[in-house]
């Protein structure tokens, strides 16, 4: 019987290339889809920490609006602090009232009512600012701490605030303080995360409960 030679043939050179060309391929997309999986997932954690500095933020200004109510003092008499409610517009925007409902930072527990500012601090050239809370606590309508502050909001390249006129039923971006209240007070503001992706927020609040 004559032996017959098994040809045994390999993979040669050009299918070796065609499947690492192939490979190479497969790669980088899946590289690109984890990319773009990776920067989404980046985006919905900064914009998760932004709602949630809004919600912590609002939660305060609500409970404090609640329980705004005027002095019967000179509004005049800045000697002692003392205001009523008091909107001032334009680029320094500034939210100042006295409450009966604090939100107390400073420290004064057996104190029931305080003067508190909120002041947004940003240079009005789109570049990130912050908005701070001020209090000084009191008793009654006497002042009773030394003003403190700290950061409510960071990372707010706008900030807005307007109050609702009920007499007139609109709203307004300044009040002055007259002995009158508000029916409402609504905020605007967008805040830049981590990555630069901006959240445009706005919330309302009663004033006065």
């Amino acid at each position: 019987m004559e032996a017959r030679e098994i040809e045994r043939r390999g993979f040669t050179l050009i299918e070796l290339l065609v499947v690492m060309v192939i490979s190479a391929v497969l790669m980088l997309g899946l590289a690109a889809a984890w990319r773009q999986g990776y920067a989404v997932l980046e985006r919905a954690e900064n914009t998760r920490e932004q709602f949630t500095q809004v919600r912590g933020f609002a939660a305060v200004m609500r409970q404090e609006l609640g329980g705004v109510y005027q002095t019967e003092s000179d509004p005049n008499e800045q000697s002692d602090g003392k205001v009523g409610f008091e909107l001032l517009g334009g680029e320094k925007t500034e939210l100042k009232f006295l409450t009966l409902t604090p939100c107390y930072r400073g420290g004064v527990e057996a104190t029931k009512s305080g003067y508190v500012r909120y002041v947004y601090e940003g240079d009005g050239s789109g570049e990130a600012g912050e908005v701070r809370r001020y209090e000084r606590m009191a008793s009654g309508e006497k002042v009773v701490s030394e003003e403190v502050s700290d950061i409510v909001l960071s990372g707010v390249t706008s900030f807005g605030v307007e109050v609702f006129d009920g007499e007139k039923q609109q709203w307004r971006n300044a009040w002055p303080m007259n002995g009158e209240l508000p029916a409402a007070v609504k905020v605007k503001c967008t805040l830049v995360g981590g990555g630069e992706e901006s959240t445009a927020v706005e919330f309302v609040c009663s004033v006065g409960g």
